[in-house]
Parts: structure tokens; C-alpha cells; sequence
């Protein structure tokens, strides 16, 4: 049994720590919050469903990826975790047999470093819009539809399947495993939509960014000009109007 580590406290409001790491020129960004649900909640899988729609990682099904990536190309990734993730080896999978008691949301990218300020604020437009207005009708099925098929990678191998078997000991989830893909498949919109009203805040968060000058990024996330540079070869005129509310 893990020993716990502490007492975590809510975040009120938005927390910024600017880590310092010279000689870049690209910044890593991490933003989120812990909250209290675990896979033993009922409310699990419609926060999975939710996170797929939004983020998955190393997938190009996510918001995150669609919005940062593929219509603005400012970084080759974007996504989102509803637990705490560590990459197993090379592949898209997290590491099985970390489990905690309390869990955090987040979102990842890496920008080049003008483009910071304006990645963190669309990475919080996409928490936003999702907490706010839920997963559209015409996502359910189709989100569902990729994490099912996309399950069995998880248990490809014994070792990866005892991993998570033995997970489920921890987490008290007697057929998390067996049952995982018809757990999926039940979840409505209607719980997705409730679950990110519920669990996500995106006006309480911490975000972390590595930077080369934290003060001259403290000044430029204080003050009331959002850039963004574009790689030359994307139109973005159809975006103009969305930048312009993001920047705001």
C-alpha cells in the first residue's frame, strides 16, 4: 500500500511556475489540476470517453491535436491525461502499476517560444469549450468506436495485462480489464457531459512552463499583447476571427 505523501489542496484560481532552462528555443507547457475520482469510480469512463475526444495521447483523434497541430501547426503534439501518465517504453501506452489515490487532469504541448503565451491560452479554450459545452452528438460513437478497438494494444502482451490485472487489486475494480471496451461502449453523452461539468475546471489550474527567461516571459504573459508565428506554409485565414477571441 502506497504511503501517502501529503495533503493536496484545491487550486483556486490559475497558478503560474515558470521553470528555467537556458538555451531554449521551444517550451514545454503542462497544464491541470488533481481532483478526487479514481477507476473505481462510476464516473471513470465517461471521463475516459471525454479525455479521448479531447486528447489521447500520441493520438490525432484529440481537439488538442486537431487545433494545435493540424490547423495551426505549432507543435507536433498535443493531448490530455486523466490520470497520472508515464510512457511505457516506445509506445502510446502508459506505464501499468503506478496507481494513486488521488488523481490530476492535465494537458502537454511544446511550442516554439513566441507562441507560448498563445498555446497556453488554446490549450485552456479547448478545456473550456469542452467543460462548458460537453462532446458534440456526432463524437459520441465514434470516440467510443476508437478506444474500443484501440483497447486491445493495452493487453497485447502477459506482462502488460498482468500489469493492469494487478492494478485493478489496487484500485478495488474486480473486471476493469475484462470489461473494459463494454464499459465504453455503455457511456452516454449525457454522462460524458455531466463528468467534464463536474470534474474539469479550467478556471482553476496550474500551469507549468519551461522557459529559457522567466522574467521576460512573467512580463510578457502580464501584458496585453498575444503573438503568434505562423510556419510558413499553413493558411490560417480561416481562423483569424477564432485567434482573435483567443488572444483576447
Amino acid at each position: 500500500t502506497p504511503k501517502a505523501e501529503g495533503i493536496v489542496q484545491p487550486i483556486n484560481g490559475r497558478k503560474v511556475f515558470l521553470i528555467e532552462k537556458e538555451g531554449r528555443t521551444q517550451n514545454q507547457i503542462r497544464i491541470g489540476h488533481s481532483y478526487f475520482i479514481s477507476r473505481s469510480s462510476t464516473d471513470y469512463f465517461p471521463l475516459l470517453v471525454a479525455n479521448v475526444y479531447l486528447g489521447k495521447h500520441r493520438e490525432s483523434i484529440g481537439q488538442l491535436y486537431k487545433t494545435v497541430r493540424m490547423q495551426r501547426g505549432l507543435s507536433y503534439g498535443a493531448y490530455s491525461y486523466i490520470e497520472d501518465f508515464e510512457q511505457y517504453g516506445w509506445s502510446k501506452l502508459a506505464v501499468p502499476n503506478v496507481p494513486r489515490n488521488i488523481q490530476y487532469f492535465s494537458m502537454w504541448t511544446y511550442v516554439k517560444s513566441p507562441n507560448t503565451k498563445f498555446a497556453i491560452k488554446l490549450l485552456l479554450k479547448n478545456m473550456s469549450d469542452l467543460a462548458l459545452n460537453g462532446i458534440p452528438a456526432d463524437r459520441v460513437q465514434l470516440t467510443k468506436d476508437f478506444e474500443a478497438n484501440q483497447y486491445p494494444f493495452q493487453i497485447e502482451t502477459p506482462d502488460r495485462k498482468l500489469g493492469l490485472l494487478l492494478d485493478d487489486k489496487f484500485y478495488g475494480t474486480p473486471g476493469f480489464v475484462d470489461n473494459y471496451e463494454k464499459n465504453v461502449e455503455k457511456v452516454t453523452r449525457e454522462e460524458i457531459n455531466r463528468v467534464v461539468a463536474t470534474y474539469l475546471s479550467p478556471e482553476n489550474v496550474v500551469i507549468v512552463v519551461m522557459v529559457s527567461d522567466p522574467e521576460k516571459f512573467k512580463q510578457e504573459l502580464l501584458s496585453d499583447q498575444t503573438n503568434i508565428e505562423y510556419p510558413s506554409q499553413f493558411d490560417t485565414t480561416a481562423l483569424e476571427s477564432e485567434d482573435a477571441l483567443i488572444k483576447a
